[in-house]
């Protein structure tokens, strides 16, 4: 602990004096230090950018969270994620990062979100697969947009899953019999037997 103490009082000398590049060399041992607050990453990854490396400042940023999700702190790798939102860092990982860290805190409404935020990003990268994953969870957690179901058959679709894409349409079309709208549910029904006739008509449990 002393020697963690000392290693922040030099780096803190450092700041105080202009010397990034001291600063950066002394927050670099701290971190490495088995006593290393998860704080100490945001002040590295601060310095890093600070001198203009974005990378590296990332990568920083990023061993933060992890270390703050370690502990159980999920507000605080929420707030770590959000100011690298905010620096225009690493905006994939931020996203997946974020909706993961919301469903941990028990935020499922804003896990969902992000999710769903996280599944537009990965198909506009042509990462349809990722997409998929990323919609099951947006929908799973709260349950509430029907929509996304029928994103994910989309996903599916360009992922050449017919009968996948058939059962998540369907699946769709149940819960919006629930909710009463039945338009939307034979519209969805009508889609997933065009998709794949074969498949079976029954629709998902909801």
């Amino acid at each position: 602990m002393e020697k963690a103490i000392e290693i922040k009082r030099r780096a803190q000398r450092c700041v105080q004096n202009g010397d990034v590049d001291g600063a950066l060399r002394e927050y670099g041992k701290l971190v490495e230090t088995p006593e290393s607050d998860p704080y100490n990453f945001v002040l590295l990854a601060d310095l890093l950018y600070k001198k203009g490396e974005q990378g590296k400042a990332a990568e920083r940023y990023l061993h933060a969270v992890g270390a703050y999700e370690k502990a159980g702190l999920f507000k605080n790798a929420i707030a770590v994620c959000k100011k690298m939102s905010r620096l225009s860092l690493s905006h994939s990982q931020v996203l997946k990062h974020l909706a993961d860290l919301h469903a941990l805190d028990g935020l499922v409404s804003e896990a969902s979100v992000y999710y769903a935020q996280y599944a537009e990003h990965m198909l506009r990268t042509s990462n349809s697969g990722e997409a998929v994953a990323a919609l099951r969870k947006a929908f799973d957690h709260g349950r509430e947009n029907v929509k996304l179901l029928e994103q994910m058959a989309d996903a599916l679709l360009v992922e050449g899953q017919t009968a996948e894409a058939a059962q998540a349409l369907r699946e769709a079309a149940g819960h919006w019999r629930t909710r009463r709208q039945e338009n939307d549910a034979r519209r969805c029904t009508d889609r997933a037997n065009l998709v794949d006739p074969g498949s079976a008509r029954a629709p998902q449990a909801v």
